[in-house]
């Protein structure tokens, strides 16, 4: 939510802030900006089988959502 003026936004947080609303607490606060994110380009690390490892080297990352994946679990 946006408000007008600073004065407004303070007078919102302090209204709001530790009501209770159906039985929960509201946590209100004034919003920071996020952090940038970092540019560039992004590195896979792959990973390569050890002398003497047995198990094959995983060389991707699997695909998939992880509700899939409990679904999945589930079904089995």
């Amino acid at each position: 939510m946006e408000f007008a003026s600073e004065s407004e936004a303070a007078t919102a947080i302090q209204i709001f802030h530790d009501r209770e609303v159906e039985g929960r607490r509201l946590t209100v606060n004034a919003a920071e900006d996020r952090p940038p994110r970092p540019t560039g380009p992004r590195v896979m690390r792959i990973e390569r089988p050890r002398a003497g490892d047995d198990r094959p080297a995983r060389s991707f990352k699997r695909k998939g959502s992880r509700r899939g994946l409990r679904g999945r679990k589930r079904s089995l």
